[in-house]
Order: structure tokens, then sequence, then C-alpha cells
């Protein structure tokens, strides 16, 4: 969950209507109760690419059932199989929300409240962060000399909470 919080601004909820490829690592148990089995089909299959890589301590995995075992990134209608950190990074990477997750990041940051997703500013800073390959150093220039942060003109943002008077930061 902090791996999806982090990547794409994300958490597991019952919202995600997503099939996984496969349920190799569902808990059985824990998913049995329907409440917990709409985050689960998605969650374990996903940990799992953690649990092949390392053990419960932290230590690397030795063990054959949990090293065979395949893990499935499955969220927001986006599915791919996955074997290692590597390719989960490259498919959260690679997912439609992570730019407009790291947009939404930075204009917290900038701004102390978030940007509205759907204004068109925040969208093309965040296609233009896209397009440079995901370059942190285009998305700071984008944002912080945006009328989003600036305030040199209306945006979408400012109609739907009002201008925001940033915290000075060092």
């Amino acid at each position: 969950n902090q791996t999806l919080i982090v990547a794409l601004g994300r958490s597991f909820d019952d919202t995600n209507n997503t099939q996984p490829l496969a349920l190799p690592a569902l808990d059985k148990a824990h998913a049995a109760d329907p409440a917990c089995y709409s985050c689960h089909k998605t969650l374990d299959p996903m940990r799992q690419v953690f649990r092949q890589a390392y053990t419960l301590t932290y230590h690397e995995q030795k063990d054959p059932t949990q090293t065979s075992m395949p893990g499935v990134f499955a969220f927001d209608g986006i599915t791919k199989n996955i074997s290692s950190p590597r390719d989960l990074a490259l498919a959260m990477a690679s997912h439609p929300r992570f730019a407009l997750a790291w947009t939404q990041k930075l204009c917290y940051w900038a701004n102390s409240s978030p940007c509205s997703e759907n204004d068109p500013e925040f969208q093309r800073i965040a296609a233009a962060f896209e397009s440079s390959g995901h370059k942190w150093k285009t998305l700071v220039r984008e944002l912080l000399s945006s009328p989003l942060v600036t305030g040199t003109r209306n945006t979408q943002t400012f109609a739907d909470q009002g201008m925001t008077i940033s915290v000075s930061r060092r």
C-alpha cells in the first residue's frame, strides 16, 4: 500500500475493479471475507514481488515456494506480470497516474494544498513531466514557474479552491 501511495498517489480500496491476471499469492483465509477480498485481490499478488526478493525479516529470500510464486501488478485498469522489485517500479512508472501523482506531490509542497487534477495547467505540467522521461528538473521548473504557484493568472485550481498563499520555504 505504501508503494502505491508514493508512486501513484493512491491507496488500495474497494473501488479498484481491476482484475489481476492471476491470484497466485492471494491470502485465501483472509480474502475469504468479501469485505477484504476487494482490496486483497490486487494487494496480495503485488505484495508477492517483495516476498520473492525478501523474507519477512528483510533478508534475501531463499525459500523456493516464495521465489517461484509470480507477482502481479493490477491497479486502475493496468495489469502486468511482475517478477522483481524493478518490474514493479517499471509498471508503476509507466502507469498513467505516475506523472499526475508526482505533479500533485510537488504542487502540495509548493502551495501547502493540492492542485485540482482536472485543471488544464496541472494537466499541462504533468504531460511535460511525462514527455521529458520523468525528469525531476523539468517538473520542478514547470510547476514552480506556473500560475498554479505564482498566481499570475487564474486557473481552475483557484476557481475550485481560491488562491492559496503558500508557506514560505527556504
